[in-house]
């Protein structure tokens, strides 16, 4: 990986680093105080929730020293999100009161339209996102999006099409964002990914017979001890106990071969990520990127979620002390 890193860098003279400095624990609390007013507010205090979230990330994550800015108004994203949760509500009210026709008209319209919803996320985001005082931009029309995204979105539900569909339409979806005048673009690798994919088939079927086995294992002692007069004896004990461990251990095993994968999708995604004549580089070990991936989502099962966006900043912080970009000329960026 580092020669083939090298090669690629070959021609890059100059290095725009990348670096996260916010605090965990700032982060947690407004977390916090960001889920509770949400809770209490019923939902319409998510807008400003989303924007203070991102507002911090972004202003706490520097390229070349100088902090990114999310310059959104809460207001704009408050009128969207009212429209999405009266038409929830519709759909609730009407699922309820059994207006099934109502209903399923609802639903309908709603899988329809999602498409297009994910255009509008994507557009506000990265309109609103800004480093040097100049934004950013999303280009795709929303017509070659819905299309896009339809067929994409088939073909991830495909088996073994997955890989292909992934790569496909990240590329799709970074060719058409812009900073200014200058134009991103990626050519992820399919043949990476589909190997990752298929030993994350092979890892999670091979789990889930290793349990299976054990269980039935367990269960047919369990059975047998259950004729005897002693049901709650010391063995039947150890053999629910064992139940529950296998189970346990079977999270493990699905959660790491998750994490597996997305690591390896997302070291090739953002590894290649070009600006132009200039490309984002990422230095940290794909293994290394593994682990701290098999870290958060393990941590954050036995947390029930709580330790999320204390992770996240640790996740953050790993990444982009990694992260640079690398550019011909000194000049580049400016």
């Amino acid at each position: 990986m580092e020669n083939e890193n090298n090669k690629k860098n070959q021609g890059y003279v100059y290095s725009f680093p990348f670096e996260f400095v916010g605090n965990k624990w700032e982060y947690f609390k407004i977390w916090l105080v960001n889920t509770a007013l949400t809770i209490i507010t019923l939902g319409l205090y998510s807008p400003w929730a989303i924007i203070r979230k991102r507002q911090y990330l972004y202003q706490h994550t520097l390229l070349a020293g100088i902090p990114f800015e999310f310059t959104a108004n809460p207001w704009r994203l408050f009128k969207g999100n009212l429209i999405v949760m009266t038409y929830i509500g519709a759909m609730i009210y009407f699922n309820v009161f059994q207006h099934l026709l109502a209903y399923s008209i609802l639903l309908a319209l709603l899988i329809i339209l999602l498409p297009i919803l994910i255009w509008l996320t994507y557009r506000f985001r990265l309109r609103y996102s800004v480093w040097a005082s100049i934004p950013f931009n999303f280009n795709a029309k929303p017509g070659d999006f819905y299309m896009q995204t339809l067929i994409y979105g088939i073909l991830r539900a495909i088996p073994f099409l997955e890989p292909y569909a992934f790569t496909n339409f990240n590329n799709y979806l970074i060719s058409n964002i812009s900073w200014g005048k200058r134009k991103l673009s990626a050519k992820i690798p399919t043949e990476p990914i589909f190997i990752a994919f298929l030993i994350t088939i092979a890892l999670s079927v091979g789990g889930l017979i290793f349990v299976m086995i054990i269980m039935f294992i367990l269960f047919f002692s369990l059975s047998e001890n259950s004729l005897n007069d002693s049901f709650l004896s010391g063995l039947n004990f150890v053999a629910i106990f064992s139940m529950i461990f296998v189970y346990l251990l079977f999270i493990v095993i699905i959660t790491t071969v998750q994490s597996y994968y997305s690591a390896v999708k997302d070291f090739y995604r953002y590894s290649s990520i070009k600006i132009d004549e200039a490309r984002f580089n990422l230095n940290i070990p794909l293994k290394e990127l593994v682990k701290l991936y098999v870290k958060i989502r393990i941590i954050s099962i036995i947390t029930l979620g709580l330790a999320t966006p204390v992770l996240k900043i640790e996740l953050l912080k790993t990444l982009f002390s990694n992260a640079e970009i690398i550019a011909p000329t000194e000049d580049y960026l400016d």
